[in-house]
């Protein structure tokens, strides 16, 4: 990934509201919603490391998944 500079920026209230909450939605940080849409607009596409490594963390975010084998042998025990 490039390195990365910080900016100082004025944002109406309302955008920066709608950023916060696109950003939740997508699980990500506001800073990285907001490089995600300038990439956008200026036609800059991500690099799929960059993909890769994003879901990466999405993942991780969530934890382990529960294991649902128990869960089917009980109904494949009652015939369902």
């Amino acid at each position: 990934m490039a390195s990365l500079k910080r900016v100082n920026l004025m944002l109406d209230e309302g955008l920066v509201e709608r950023l916060r909450r696109e950003a939740r939605e997508q699980h990500m940080s506001m800073s990285e919603m907001a490089r995600t849409l300038l990439d956008r607009a200026l036609g800059r596409a991500r690099e799929p490391a960059e993909t890769l490594e994003r879901l990466r963390r999405l993942r991780d975010s969530f934890g382990p998944m529960p294991d649902s084998a128990e869960i089917v042998r009980k109904d494949r025990d009652r015939g369902w």
